[in-house]
């Protein structure tokens, strides 16, 4: 009899017929079950997460299971379930003691000191960043990507190539700000940006908030576009090509009192027809949305590679206004953008080769200032770029940046007009430039790293001094108008050579 319920719960096992077991050992009288039988529904309680009963199955036959492996194995195996890792980490030792030959307990064993060295840490860590970034590359990462290989400072995952770099910015015992840095051998050299927030309890759990809402946010989408897991399509316009995109959304984030929704498409509904028009041919483009409501105060953000769009912002306000929630509540979600091979041109500088051409520029100003020759920077750039369109473009651009950056009363259009002397005329969007916005970030990144050995103020003020926008503060301010303290808003317009081609 014994022997036949044996049989049929082991099958019942492999089919994973959970119920059907359990019915039938729950069945059976204590003395008719016995000692193997028992240690058997232990494992079944296991299995269904119902560790506690199987430490209750278990104990009471702890005098026949002393010498046996497989009792303290199946011990350690409930302790385990319920995160008592020391006491679970004792009974998989006396499993190996007991058979030398139990490579399940010694790997659980593993598993449990893995869970130990982790509680320890978050209970030393604090509010300290180093130590939260560590814990968050061991522990959160490496731990739950498939194939994630742990490094100093990233984990690496060799299936896509692909680099995540953590970073804690900001601790307190109950909340947590994580920046994600994530890039990828053929993304031109795009890096993705993150910043995810968390609160709990502490600052383990705050952290693990903040973790949570990247790999369901902004993970759960990119995921879906290296598998390339049911793709929308999106077609735009520019520099006179056509280039096609396939189109990847996350699933929307929700905290607190939100609307559910069934559609994860919504948000992209909205905005993809915008979106198209602010994106030209990059061979990747991510966007975010973020909405939330607390009470009146409504909060709409879209950023197109992490670039503040304030019309699709405002578009994404509109519908937070909608909700009808009295608490706080928020929505996020991410899109990835991947240009077909067929439409991409081949653009010839990297993310790096950009940095170094601006950081050049900005030397070659200022010797050229130094010399009193600054009117031959425009010339003298051509040969530093080794491109007359980026030269064109750093001539044009770094000026404007430069008054951007400290006239920020002012309101700057998302788009740029560029006119040739043989009459043509042509408004793009700053997003859709190649170059735009990694120079951008190359020239204040320098500024920041002090990379212009002191002479930093001296070049801004010459670039503040040369753009356009300077001279419609002047004239404004000639006019009685303080533009610099009260603002106002203002349109950039590029007079371009003849030969200069939008990219």
């Amino acid at each position: 009899m014994r022997e036949d319920i044996w049989q049929q719960v082991e099958q019942w096992l492999a089919e994973e017929a959970y119920d059907e077991a359990l019915a039938a050992l729950e069945a059976l009288p204590l003395e008719e079950r016995g000692y193997g039988l028992s240690v058997l529904l232990g494992r079944l309680y296991v299995l269904l997460g119902r560790e506690a009963e199987a430490l209750t199955t278990l104990e009471a036959w702890r005098q026949e299971g002393a010498d046996d492996a497989l009792w303290h194995h199946r011990y350690g195996c409930a302790l385990y379930g319920l995160a008592r890792y020391a006491e679970a980490a004792e009974a998989f030792e006396q499993a190996v003691f007991l058979d030398e030959t139990d490579e399940d307990s010694r790997k659980a064993l593993k598993d449990c000191r893995y869970q130990l060295e982790r509680e320890e840490m978050g209970r030393t860590m604090g509010t300290d960043c180093a130590l939260a970034t560590q814990y968050i590359l061991r522990y959160t990462l490496a731990d739950m990507l498939e194939g994630a290989v742990l490094q100093a400072e990233t984990v690496y995952l060799p299936r896509w190539q692909l680099t995540i770099r953590p970073l804690a910015a900001q601790l307190t015992e109950q909340s947590a700000v994580i920046y994600l840095y994530i890039s990828a051998a053929d993304w031109g050299g795009l890096e993705l940006f993150e910043c995810t927030v968390g609160m709990g309890k502490d600052t383990v759990q705050a952290i693990g908030q903040a973790m949570a809402s990247f790999l369901f946010g902004m993970w759960n989408g990119l995921q879906a576009m290296l598998e390339e897991n049911a793709p929308r399509e999106l077609v735009n316009h520019f520099a006179g090509r056509e280039h096609r995109f396939a189109v990847y959304l996350s699933d929307i984030v929700g905290i607190g009192q939100t609307p559910e929704m069934h559609d994860v498409s919504v948000y992209w509904q909205t905005l993809a027809e915008e979106i198209a028009q602010r994106v030209g041919d990059q061979p990747l483009c991510y966007v975010k949305v973020y909405a939330a409501k607390n009470g009146s105060e409504i909060t709409g953000e879209c950023r197109i590679n992490d670039v503040r769009s304030e019309e699709l912002s405002q578009r994404v306000a509109e519908l937070a206004a909608q909700w009808d929630t009295e608490g706080f509540g928020s929505h996020k979600q991410f899109f990835f953008l991947r240009q077909a091979e067929e439409t991409r041109s081949d653009y010839p500088w990297t993310r790096d080769e950009l940095k170094e051409k601006t950081r050049a520029a900005v030397r070659l100003l200022h010797e050229l200032i130094e010399a009193d020759r600054q009117e031959q920077w425009a010339e003298a750039l051509d040969e530093t770029a080794g491109d007359e369109d980026l030269s064109t473009e750093l001539y044009l651009f770094l000026p404007e940046m430069c008054a951007e950056n400290y006239f920020q009363a002012i309101t700057y259009p998302e788009t740029v007009t560029f006119t040739w002397e043989d009459g043509r005329k042509e408004t793009v969007y700053k997003t859709q430039l190649m170059a735009y916005y990694p120079l951008y970030e190359a020239l204040f990144q320098a500024f920041d790293n002090g990379d212009f050995a002191g002479y930093e103020n001296e070049v801004y003020s010459h670039l503040i001094g040369r753009s356009a926008t300077y001279n419609v503060v002047m004239e404004a301010k000639e006019k009685g108008a303080d533009l610099a303290k009260d603002g106002g808003r203002i349109t950039l317009i590029f007079s371009a050579r003849d030969t200069y081609q939008i990219r």
